[in-house]
């Protein structure tokens, strides 16, 4: 079930990736830090929900970890 986009709440305070699709700013929780076979930062990241518009608070999903 999707969640009305007028409940926003505050960013976490660490742990996050704002990544921009388009015009819309995505929110990412970051599971997992490592580097790959080839010696390349990465990580592992479940999206969590979608930045509003001018008050920058998140819009959250129903993804939970």
């Amino acid at each position: 079930m999707a969640l009305p986009s007028k409940n926003t709440v505050d960013l976490p305070a660490s742990g996050i990736i704002v990544r921009k699709t388009g015009v819309h700013k995505y929110v990412y929780k970051v599971l997992k830090t490592f580097r790959n076979a080839k010696g390349q930062p990465t990580n592992d990241r479940i999206s969590i929900g979608k930045l509003a518009g001018k008050s920058g608070r998140l819009i959250p999903n129903d993804n939970e970890r």
